[in-house]
């Protein structure tokens, strides 16, 4: 239940229970700047909890934040690996979710999603350019198995907008994701620079 890409069906990491990870997927931050002010915030980390597949995968995850632009870009880096390090061959099954939280309206048209909310008397709105390579769906409130969920606290649980993408990925893959937030409303109007 979070925002995250998925090889072969399996989780990063191993798990032993609901809230029990016997085998965290390690990972490392590569590089973090901007986070103090300026126009660009930037973050780079690889996740190696794929390693143990065949083929094994690796995962690297940029997220830049372009404040001047009210754009956040997340770009993902799949490499597939057979035996010694060598190009795999064959492909893998690959899922990308994002989450949402249970104020979010969503609405997809193939690799757009427009969203929309009200939080504490203000509107809010983004629009979200999903990588074509997957064939993307809205889930909301569906079990089994859990998807579209969002729990305030432990034992409860609200519908909540999710989005999955599917594919396949063939030894190296390079995709983004791009959402852009809209202009914040002004006073009186009720409406935002995103239609």
């Amino acid at each position: 239940a979070h925002n995250c890409l998925e090889l072969g069906n399996e989780d990063q990491s191993v798990a032993a229970g609901a809230f029990l990870w016997i085998k965290p997927a390690p990972s490392r931050l590569l590089s973090l700047s901007g986070l103090e002010g300026g126009r660009v915030a930037e973050w780079r980390a690889p996740d190696e909890g794929y390693r143990r597949l065949q083929p094994a995968g690796t995962h690297e995850r940029s997220v830049r934040l372009d404040r001047s632009e009210r754009c956040l870009t997340i770009f993902d880096r799949v490499r597939l690996r057979g035996r010694r390090g060598t190009r795999a061959g064959g492909r893998i099954r690959c899922r990308l979710v994002f989450q949402f939280g249970p104020e979010v309206d969503l609405a997809l048209d193939d690799t757009t999603a427009r969203l929309h909310w009200d939080k504490d008397g203000r509107r809010g709105a983004a629009v979200m350019e999903l990588p074509a390579r997957f064939a993307w769906m809205p889930w909301r409130g569906k079990k089994p198995p859990p998807l579209g969920w969002y729990s305030p606290s432990f034992g409860t649980k609200q519908p909540a907008f999710v989005l999955a993408g599917e594919g396949w990925i063939e030894s190296d893959a390079d995709f983004a994701t791009h959402l852009r937030l809209a202009v914040p409303a002004s006073r009186g109007t009720g409406r935002s620079g995103l239609a």
